[in-house]
């Protein structure tokens, strides 16, 4: 949902009113009850957020490799 939609939809929330029209926030609970506001992300999963797309992907941690040290 874009800042305006927010905005709309929360017009005493102080936080929509300052940030741009192009803003994304990202927050860690939903800010209301209101539905299709509020998408959950799954555990081990990240987000790209651009100006037209938001995607969610699996985080897939690597070990770091082990090396030795020449000659050891």
């Amino acid at each position: 949902m874009s800042s305006a939609g927010c905005r709309a939809l929360y017009p005493d929330r102080q936080l929509f009113q300052e940030v741009s029209d192009n803003a994304r926030l990202i927050v860690s609970r939903p800010l209301g009850d209101v539905a299709g506001v509020w998408n959950e992300v799954p555990e081990a999963t990240y987000g790209v957020v651009s100006p037209d797309h938001t995607e969610m992907r699996p985080s897939e941690p690597k070990a770091p490799s082990t090396r030795v040290p020449a000659g050891a």
